[in-house]
């Protein structure tokens, strides 16, 4: 698929939101992984502090964020990805 606004992940061999879908990924790691796979070719350091941003949330949203996303639901449907 042809990347819309920009060119700064046409280099890369695995796209983003490909890794988001294949690891299950809440939407906070998913940037983490999105702004460090562009910031040589986009916005540098800034990219960096992005990713750094995200991760403070995850951490001090941890709970929250992996009953939401990662803990079995009654019915198992869900696997729990974070140890």
């Amino acid at each position: 698929m042809k990347q819309v606004g920009g060119n700064h992940y046409e280099k890369k061999k695995i796209q983003p939101w490909d890794v988001r879908i294949d690891w299950s990924l809440d939407p906070w790691l998913s940037d983490v992984i999105r702004y460090v796979a562009r910031h040589q070719d986009k916005n540098g350091i800034e990219d960096i502090r992005k990713a750094i941003h995200c991760l403070k949330y995850v951490e001090e949203n941890y709970e929250e964020i992996k009953q939401k996303y990662y803990v079995k639901d009654t019915k198992g449907d869900i696997e729990d990805d974070i140890k």
